[in-house]
């Protein structure tokens, strides 16, 4: 599998518009993937990301990223109520 289809999955956006589910989100992560936790009030965000990613797949989860965090943002002032996943 190709290094940026490993992180569509990992960021919940799996190819052809599959959602990818993480089997032990508490587990270590698969072989050739880095995982990073960040602790919050409302329970734990977690990443999951291929080793190595080129500077190319850095750029493409940046701005991925940017689109998910505007969303989650307009959601938080509204008061949340939603789970903030998939941009599209």
């Amino acid at each position: 599998m190709q290094i940026a289809a490993k992180a569509a999955e990992a960021i919940g956006k799996a190819p052809l518009g599959q959602r990818h589910e993480l089997d032990e989100p508490e587990g270590p992560p698969p072989a050739g993937m880095r995982k990073a936790v960040f602790t919050l009030a409302e329970g734990d965000v977690v990443l999951v990301f291929p080793d190595g990613m080129s500077k190319d797949s850095v750029g493409d989860l940046e701005g991925y990223m940017k689109i998910w965090f505007g969303k989650v943002r307009r959601d938080a002032e509204r008061g949340g109520g939603r789970d903030g996943g998939d941009p599209n």
